[in-house]
């Protein structure tokens, strides 16, 4: 589960959760993992984008991780992404971001979801989204997301390399 983090306080203006919406952001990814099996979340490894948990803009996320659920596989970033690609059968994104770029261009089985309020398309993405939640790839809530996971958790890499997922990546 790839998830960001960003100040508390408004600095910049883009398109993505600032500030306050964080706390938006951050119910989605629990509500993410609250809706994953018990045996999924067991093999889950959420990753905050901080070498240390001391230096996340004063969300105290790992604490708010651990208190939601106490058994939860929280990392910083220490361990480099790539170094996690070997090991994972699966890459969740939950923001708009270089990451699902990387991971659909080398062709590893990747889940997205991300509140499209926050993080708003020109129109010609849009039309690339839609084709991703054709295939499975792009959900509109963490829910679908994690319900998807659940439902083809043990049969993943038959659904990447269809040729319907495998088309719609290539055209991504």
């Amino acid at each position: 589960l790839i998830t960001t983090l960003m100040p508390k306080y408004f600095f910049d203006l883009r398109s993505m959760a600032m500030a306050n919406q964080m706390n938006k952001y951050f119910d989605d990814q629990f509500h993410f993992y609250q809706n994953l099996s018990d045996p999924i979340k067991k093999e889950t490894i959420i990753r905050i984008p901080v070498s240390n948990f001391q230096n996340d803009y004063g969300w105290g996320i790992k604490d708010k991780w651990l208190t939601k659920f106490n058994n939860a596989n929280v990392q910083n970033s220490k361990n480099q992404l790539n170094k996690l690609l070997n090991k994972s059968r699966i890459f969740v994104v939950t923001y708009a971001s270089t990451v699902h770029n990387e991971t659909l261009a080398a062709n590893i089985p990747t889940i997205i979801y991300w509140d499209r309020n926050n993080w708003e398309l020109n129109a010609d993405s849009e039309k690339d989204i839609d084709d991703l939640i054709k295939v499975g790839i792009f959900h509109e809530s963490p829910i679908a997301a994690a319900m998807f996971i659940n439902k083809n958790w043990e049969k993943i890499s038959t659904w990447w390399h269809s040729p319907s997922v495998q088309i719609a990546r290539e055209k991504y």
